[in-house]
């Protein structure tokens, strides 16, 4: 991967050679192209087949300490999954919901659903046990248009909402994409103008330190974006578009791959498009009246970046819904305030059965954090050797 600069003279070197490439003859098209794509897409809905698999790699010291106990034994080496994402945009609000409609562990089995508002994102309740891990819907504050930019939350049973690129799945403008949070942490730089490589034109990230990134576009296809390669750390993702269609003038893939890789987790998913229709004007968020809400809109989402939205300080507002989301200003009336830390996930329960425990500690969330935290433990243990 081409290795960005940090400073502030590596930023001005690239904006000159981005000038000095856009005035080679398609710079002007190219942001056009990438607006006019955006503008058409946000009034479609995309509906994707999908297919997962995930890898764990465990040392044999490594599984023996998550499988210390009977309840835990068995994590699965390699888990599958299976099911549908639809994506429905519209200019002021985006729906996503990914049903996993098969899944090697059962309890990952279930719709998922997401709304992207201009400075918002609502997570409905997650389809897990409600007596184990109680789930009433989230109300997450995002610096700026939430499809762009993504959210933030611990891992997921969910295994492709974390890693979403919506320039892919839901044509949006590349050049203004800074997404998934799980890559740029909500911060925003700059996608100059790299080189061209045949009918393939290169972007790549400046001004976010930490962070490489390149997303690359096809002028013979009016830049529709075909490879995306993105660096945090030690997660990286990839995307590669193939298989194109096409729907009123515009091409689109039919078929999105992705591989991700951290720590000892790597996933590679298949996305196959079935459908391009137009969003019913009258989209709006949909939860069952009464439906518990925990709303974190009055916490700065630096401070969202800052925890990952495991534990963030600050005060949240509950209240049930009544069929609207209530404007941020009004909260103080609209909920009760508690200025205790929001935890994401709480102390494990106490059930009566190994059976139940199990189910708990399998989720994929749970998995997923538990190897996490492993991954955190190796690189303390090479830094202490």
């Amino acid at each position: 991967m081409h290795k960005l600069g940090t400073g502030s003279a590596a930023l001005l070197i690239a904006a000159i050679w981005s000038m000095l490439l856009l005035k080679a003859g398609y710079g002007d098209s190219l942001s056009k192209a990438c607006q006019q794509r955006d503008a058409w897409s946000s009034h479609r809905t995309f509906v994707w087949d999908v297919a997962i698999t995930v890898s764990v790699r465990l040392t044999p010291a490594e599984r023996k300490m998550l499988e210390s106990t009977p309840s835990t034994k068995g994590i699965p080496a390699q888990r599958q999954l299976e099911g549908r994402l639809v994506v429905m945009r519209t200019p002021s609000l985006t729906y996503m919901g990914h049903e996993q409609a098969r899944a090697t562990i059962a309890q990952q089995v279930g719709r998922y659903e997401y709304w992207f508002g201009q400075d918002f994102v609502v997570v409905a309740p997650y389809p897990l046990d409600s007596q184990n891990m109680p789930q009433p819907a989230l109300v997450i504050p995002t610096p700026s248009d939430a499809l762009y930019v993504g959210f933030f939350m611990p891992p997921l049973p969910d295994e492709l909402a974390l890693v979403l690129h919506p320039s892919f799945i839901a044509g949006a403008n590349p050049l203004r994409v800074f997404a998934p949070a799980s890559i740029f942490q909500w911060h925003k730089g700059a996608w100059n103008v790299s080189e061209r490589r045949g009918n393939m034109v290169v972007l790549r990230l400046a001004g976010v330190p930490g962070v490489e990134a390149e997303c690359w576009l096809d002028a013979s296809r009016r830049f529709a974006p075909t490879l995306f390669k993105g660096r945090q750390g030690t997660f990286t993702l990839e995307y590669t578009a193939s298989d194109w269609q096409m729907a009123d003038g515009w091409w689109l893939p039919g078929r999105v791959s992705i591989h991700r890789e951290g720590g000892a987790v790597s996933s590679d998913m298949v996305l196959t498009l079935r459908q391009v229709a137009k969003t019913p004007a009258d989209l709006h968020i949909v939860l069952p009246r009464g439906q518990p809400i925990t709303d974190l809109r009055d916490i700065p989402p630096e401070s969202i970046a800052a925890s990952g939205l495991m534990l963030v300080q600050g005060s949240t507002y509950h209240y049930t819904w009544s069929g609207s989301l209530p404007p941020k200003g009004t909260l103080p009336v609209a909920g009760m305030r508690t200025s205790q830390p929001f935890r994401m996930v709480g102390p494990p329960p106490q059930p009566a059965s190994d059976h139940h425990l199990l189910k708990w500690l399998l989720s994929g969330a749970i998995i997923a954090a538990a190897v996490g935290a492993l991954w955190y433990w190796r690189l303390k243990v090479k830094k202490t050797a």
